[in-house]
């Protein structure tokens, strides 16, 4: 059981590394909604809000990793949970970029099947951090069998998103000519 073999300073700082992320994702989440609402005053302060908790959380994974570092177990174990930690913060750095983009992008002006589809694949995104949260919760548990199936179900998430991805390029392209260039460079990026 990971009890046994990590520390409970480094479980409860992982706890809440998890929290905050999901505190962040879930701004970021609501910002989409309320872009697509046409609230967009309230959307700008979610995505500043965002940015600021997205600050928290990198401050937490440089504790974290420290806290690591200092831990006596095995290297390999060691160098898995450090991945993890930053595969986690993958999603952190993406929402932050997002956030900065949406707030000087004139978002009204992108078609709203793209809109659409951007809130599909943000809903993907908030679906599969709650799995991989759940999966921390359940591992810490001891529950094994079902942190792998929320694995599972993690990377069939992100498959989907990465499809949904896929046609909001589509759509970015057959629509290219309607953008100026800089707008498109965002949306592409």
């Amino acid at each position: 059981m990971i009890k046994e073999i990590m520390p409970n300073p480094l479980i409860d700082l992982l706890l809440e590394y998890s929290s905050k992320v999901d505190k962040l994702v879930t701004e970021f989440h609501e910002s989409i909604k309320l872009l697509n609402s046409f609230r967009i005053g309230e959307a700008r302060s979610k995505l500043t809000s965002a940015m600021k908790i997205e600050t928290e959380v990198h401050e937490t994974k440089e504790k974290l990793v420290a806290l690591l570092e200092k831990t006596h177990v095995h290297p390999a174990l060691k160098e898995a949970f450090y991945h993890f930690i930053k595969s986690i913060y993958r999603i952190c750095d993406w929402v932050k970029e997002a956030s900065r983009e949406l707030i000087i992008l004139p978002y009204m002006e992108i078609p709203v099947d793209i809109r659409d589809n951007l809130e599909k694949m943000v809903n993907k995104l908030v679906e599969a951090y709650r799995s991989t949260r759940e999966a921390i919760e359940e591992s810490i548990k001891g529950n094994y069998d079902k942190a792998t199936d929320l694995i599972n179900k993690v990377l069939i998430t992100e498959e989907e998103a990465d499809n949904i991805d896929l046609e909001i390029r589509r759509l970015l392209f057959e629509n290219r000519d309607s953008y100026e260039s800089p707008v498109l460079a965002i949306l592409i990026h």
